[in-house]
């Protein structure tokens, strides 16, 4: 997901303190944390951007949260 305007690793701390675990960019690019080929060769913003993994046992009602949560703290962000 990405949310342009938004720093990546401000929107990941403010899940985690609302009890989220996410993460911002690629997984394949995690350990040297340079911007996704991926993204940039789609012409997408290489920052601002989340990556979600759910586990096979994420109930519907937990992605629902996770999406309401993070739609409020984006819009709190943005106003800030």
């Amino acid at each position: 997901m990405i949310f342009p305007g938004i720093e990546a690793d401000r929107l990941v701390l403010e899940m985690q303190d609302l009890g989220f675990v996410i993460d911002s960019g690629s997984a394949c690019r995690s350990a040297d944390m340079q911007p996704s080929h991926v993204l940039a060769a789609l012409q997408l913003p290489t920052s601002g951007n989340i990556r979600i993994t759910f586990h096979p046992e994420t109930k519907v009602d937990q992605v629902k949260e996770l999406g309401e949560a993070i739609q409020k703290t984006v819009v709190k962000l943005l106003e800030n």
